[in-house]
């Protein structure tokens, strides 16, 4: 657990977002500074944790600088939680109001069956429904809901569009920390892949036929990399260099993904390169 405490430069920008003389700011900063949040993650803790900018992306997104997503600005809640302090941002906020009741209504709208946002508006409700709302984040937490959103998931197709916006925001980003990466490391050392494991993904991909144009995708990957690469983690791997330690550390090769530098290990290994 931890609390918060904010940086002076940090107040100043909270009182150009907020109105900090509101009575809703001094419920916002209360419930900030006085509840023992969620361990500060990158990533929601689990199914059902919600990631809550305190200082919203849209104020930094519209002055083209990048959003904050350090520890101080971030804060983990339940879904309860969430819209509370939704709402709190909205009663106070001084600029963008639009927007502080769009994220409002978008949030309610999405869980909250036969959501009227003209109700949402108004901190009783919120409180009077507490139980409600608890009762619909431990469903969002369940396993039915899980698979539900599996099957929902079916057949979907990601455009082409939405594709580079996936891997023009993640190219160069990582989101483990040093530690982090020292734990799945060593958590994926003499590894064992059980024979009931092996059976369960054989099982899996059975049946499963691949479109043309996947086919394509990956054959145009796989034929990515150069012979000066190819030289390169050659090199490495007489050094004793292992695959995540090329990704990482060998700027060569960073166009590469990881299993292509695995093909491209294997190959090696084989003498086929």
């Amino acid at each position: 657990m931890k609390n918060y405490v904010f940086t002076e430069s940090y107040l100043n920008l909270l009182y150009e977002v907020y109105d900090k003389d509101s009575e809703y700011f001094k419920k916002l900063l209360n419930f900030i500074l006085q509840k023992e949040h969620l361990e500060f993650s990158k990533r929601t803790t689990g199914r059902g944790g919600h990631r809550h900018h305190i200082i919203p992306q849209f104020y930094y997104k519209s002055r083209n600088i990048k959003v904050d997503n350090s520890e101080q600005n971030i804060i983990m809640l339940s879904f309860y939680e969430h819209i509370l302090i939704h709402y709190y941002s909205l009663c106070c906020c001084k600029i963008y109001k639009p927007k502080f009741a769009s994220s409002l209504n978008l949030i309610c709208k999405n869980f909250i069956k036969d959501f009227n946002k003209s109700i949402i508006m108004n901190e009783n409700w919120i409180m009077k429904n507490k139980s409600e709302i608890e009762d619909i984040e431990s469903y969002m937490n369940s396993d039915e809901f899980s698979k539900l959103r599996g099957s929902n998931a079916k057949g979907h197709v990601v455009s082409d569009k939405l594709r580079k916006q996936y891997s023009e925001f993640f190219k160069g980003k990582s989101f483990a920390t040093e530690e982090g990466r020292r734990k799945m490391s060593e958590a994926s050392k003499n590894r064992i892949i059980t024979d009931e494991a092996r059976l369960h993904y054989s099982q899996s991909a059975k049946g499963r036929v691949m479109s043309e144009h996947t086919r394509k995708l990956i054959s145009e990957h796989s034929r990515k990399y150069t012979n000066e690469q190819v030289v390169i983690i050659k090199n490495c791997m007489r050094n004793g260099m292992k695959r995540m330690d090329i990704v990482r550390n060998i700027p060569e090769v960073k166009n590469l993904s990881k299993n292509t530098i695995y093909r491209i290990m294997k190959k090696i290994e084989n003498n086929e390169l």
